[in-house]
């Protein structure tokens, strides 16, 4: 049980982090739609229906901060939610950064940083549901 606590806490640590990043980068997309708060230049929006970062921002705060962010904290409660959440938010996550990378391609490091973080919380999700213990129930 101790193992399966450990594995639930670093689960919530890690999407606490990257939820809470991404609520903090998405809302600077939303205060300075260029993204020249973040040093992000609006051509690598040209390959996009998108000609400002305001929209993006709005989903990547909402979204997919939003999502990560509760996940995380559900983890660390170790409320029962909480590996189905996971799962979710490293769905979203993964989502995210796909689209991202066939929208715009592959500009930086940080962008496969993030696809391997949402991947790493979707298969730790995964493995939570599967070892879950069995709840029993009474009055067949």
């Amino acid at each position: 049980m101790l193992h399966r606590t450990l594995i639930t806490r670093s689960l919530g640590i890690l999407e606490l982090l990257v939820g809470i990043g991404a609520v903090v980068s998405g809302a600077a997309l939303v205060a300075v739609p260029s993204g020249a708060l973040l040093g992000m230049r609006p051509e690598l929006l040209e390959s996009t229906p998108f000609r400002t970062f305001l929209i993006p921002g709005v989903l990547l705060c909402a979204v997919v901060g939003t999502s990560t962010t509760l996940a995380g904290v559900l983890a660390l409660l170790r409320k029962r939610s909480a590996p189905i959440s996971a799962l979710m938010a490293g769905g979203i996550l993964v989502g995210w950064m796909a689209i991202q990378l066939a929208l715009i391609g592959y500009r930086q490091p940080n962008q496969l940083l993030f696809l391997l973080f949402g991947l790493v919380i979707l298969g730790t999700a995964a493995a939570l549901m599967a070892t879950a213990p069995k709840v029993e129930t009474s009055g067949k």
